[in-house]
């Protein structure tokens, strides 16, 4: 857990906070090891790509859906948005508009964030091989894994067919959370990408909603002190952006934001802060 609400982490750590999360939420639910989440965290891609093809190659099915869901979208979406893109161009730009220090935080951010995924991309290409990984996964899924099933429904396996309603149904029936949530979303009107780690009510957005139907207004403030820290210290598991230092810094710096309302952040980070973590895919 960080040491403190409301201090900022170094540039170098907020990105790295931001690959944590968003690794963790992603993979661990496919049954990553915390060492292969913080191995890929921490930049030792190659090693954690090698331990995970001689699992999936030995059978490990779980091993198998972590590379494929790497190698179909991990890998490519750290090539978009890159340095040369207008997205980043836009956002440079609009940095400038923030205070010094917090224009000058975020362009270190980004560097950071752009090193990395640089790297990622650089390594997908030389290790992984996508029609290797579809293999070893469609085996799994032909073998009954549920989590392989859905899977194939994602990405195809070997199949020429994404999406196919036969494979979500076989994960969903074997018990796959993420195939039922999908299934489900249907009839609610959601989309099924959104799901991450840990119970619904893990999350703070959830924990906010929650706290406005039950607590007073001092209290509700305080979840969005929390939510606000969370973001700029990259715990959200969302790329850091200069919307997000805006809205995230407004908050905390509102002057309507009262003693009360900080000490009470305080308090329910201790006591509700590893659960949020947890549930946000960061621990480990």
């Amino acid at each position: 857990m960080p040491k403190g609400l409301w201090a900022r982490p170094t540039p170098a750590v907020a990105a790295r906070n931001v690959r944590r999360c968003g690794i963790g939420a992603t993979l661990a639910p496919m049954g990553a090891s915390t060492g292969i989440i913080e191995r890929l965290s921490n930049g030792d891609i190659a090693g954690a790509f090698s331990q995970l093809k001689a699992q999936a190659q030995a059978g490990d099915a779980s091993a198998a859906n972590q590379l494929d869901h790497i190698a179909h979208f991990t890998c490519g979406f750290a090539g978009i948005n890159g340095p040369q893109s207008d997205f980043q161009a836009s956002q440079l730009l609009d940095s400038n508009s923030l205070p010094p220090a917090d224009g000058g935080w975020f362009r270190a951010v980004l560097e950071e964030r752009n090193a990395f995924n640089q790297q990622l991309v650089n390594i997908c290409q030389q290790s992984l091989d996508k029609n290797e990984i579809d293999a070893w996964v469609t085996a799994a899924a032909e073998r009954g894994d549920p989590a392989s099933h859905y899977s194939v429904w994602m990405f195809g396996g070997t199949h020429t067919r994404k999406l196919d309603d036969a494979q979500l149904r076989a994960a969903a029936l074997g018990g796959y959370p993420w195939a039922q949530f999908s299934l489900g979303a249907r009839t609610a009107g959601e989309t099924p990408w959104i799901i991450t780690g840990g119970e619904a009510s893990d999350h703070p957005g959830d924990l906010l909603r929650a706290a406005a139907q039950t607590i007073p207004a001092a209290e509700v403030q305080a979840w969005q002190l929390i939510d606000a820290a969370l973001q700029l210290q990259g715990y959200k598991g969302t790329d850091i952006n200069v919307r997000i230092i805006r809205s995230a810094s407004a908050i905390l710096n509102s002057p309507t934001v009262t003693p009360k309302a900080r000490t009470r952040a305080d308090q329910f980070w201790q006591q509700y802060g590893e659960k949020i973590l947890s549930g946000l895919g960061c621990t480990g």
